[in-house]
């Protein structure tokens, strides 16, 4: 469109010297070398960093491109588009060699992987993470199953009992709580899988029809609307308290997330999100010991809508508490006392567990339960 318009009315002649400039024109002929080589560099780059570049990293990387294009261009794009006698050789050879080449590579970028892989299954820190996954996952499944044989909500008359709903960052949660052993003799706590907090996402008209599709002509049992019936409310209703935890998506309608639990229990207390990294283990095997120095939260904001929550507090009279401000306050820990703190890029690992329950007292989570 904008190239239509340039021709059909010309250049203004106080814009013309963008058609005299040398710089703008040069660009322009190295624009297409300049698109092929500008991701592969920006992805190396953050990947060796294992962060997103700063503002002086991408001028850096910004002119390190040109120059690459610069020379890709002259030394072998001109040849080809401009010397028609050489153009049909350098194709054949191009043809022949470049196979090769990216042979060539991609048999030394294997070897370095295979390597790195055995290596990494090897570092004791990180064996240990993955070992803490699997009995945090054994764990899970256990309750799961004692759920579904109703084994498991049994009600302790002499103390609180707190039900912790949600995926698994309420999972997380729910053992960090646990492991916090000063509070347990007030308080009896259970965990309650639900994977459908994003029924709650605010949606569109398409949104809206796939899902009246799915729960009133196929029936579906995990469409929302079928899902959200069939929750059993009695052993919700039955807790003194009801936490609520989720790894929070984008554009969740938190009035009327609130209103539905309201509606079962109105000892609400609503949890943030936390923090989100540069996959922990990755991070720790190429920086060591080094790594706090690199580990960034890469959730630019909370994405609980603060205001928003503030109003519901105050209509509802629930309670919020930010996880946020856990970690990153203003440093981010991610290895500590010789143990990862994190599994992956956001799930606190097993064996950080004691760790985050110190910080939930630190920070006033225990207390904000004796309020009801």
């Amino acid at each position: 469109m904008g190239a239509s318009l340039v021709i059909i009315f010309k250049i203004p002649k106080k814009i013309s010297f963008i058609k005299e400039n040398f710089f703008l024109n040069y660009t322009a002929k190295i624009s297409y070398t300049l698109y092929l080589f500008h991701w592969p560099i920006l992805i190396f780059y953050s990947y060796q960093k294992s962060n997103s570049p700063e503002l002086i990293e991408k001028i850096i990387l910004i002119i390190t491109t040109y120059i690459i294009s610069i020379l890709v261009y002259e030394i072998y794009e001109k040849k080809i588009r401009y010397l028609k006698s050489q153009r049909v050789n350098i194709f054949l050879t191009s043809i022949l060699v470049l196979p090769f080449i990216f042979y060539f590579l991609n048999s030394i970028i294997n070897l370095e992987n295979k390597k790195i892989s055995e290596t990494f299954k090897k570092n004791e820190i990180i064996k240990e993470v993955f070992e803490g996954r699997k009995i945090k996952n054994e764990m899970e499944d256990e309750i799961i199953l004692k759920i579904k044989q109703n084994k498991y909500f049994v009600m302790d008359p002499e103390k609180k009992n707190i039900i912790v709903l949600g995926d698994s960052h309420a999972f997380d949660l729910f053992l960090s709580i646990n492991s916090f052993k000063k509070n347990n003799n007030d308080f009896s706590y259970f965990y309650k899988n639900f994977e459908y907090l994003y029924c709650f996402k605010r949606k569109k008209l398409n949104d809206e029809i796939i899902d009246f599709l799915n729960s009133n002509i196929l029936k579906r049992k995990n469409s929302c609307k079928i899902v959200l019936n069939g929750l059993d409310k009695s052993i919700l209703r039955n807790a003194h308290v009801l936490v609520i935890s989720n790894r929070w998506p984008k554009e969740i309608d938190y009035k009327k997330l609130v209103e539905y639990f309201y509606s079962i229990n109105k000892n609400l207390i609503l949890i943030s999100n936390g923090h989100r990294f540069y996959d922990i283990p990755t991070l720790f095997f190429k920086k060591e010991e080094r790594i706090n120095d690199y580990a960034k939260n890469t959730l630019s904001k909370n994405q609980i809508q603060i205001p928003e929550i503030e109003y519901l507090q105050k209509k509802y009279q629930i309670k919020f508490f930010d996880k946020s401000q856990m970690n990153c306050n203003p440093k981010c820990i991610v290895y500590f006392d010789n143990k990862l703190l994190y599994s992956d890029e956001d799930h606190w690992s097993y064996n950080s567990l004691e760790f985050f329950g110190k910080k939930l007292n630190e920070f006033k989570f225990f207390s904000l339960l004796k309020t009801f």
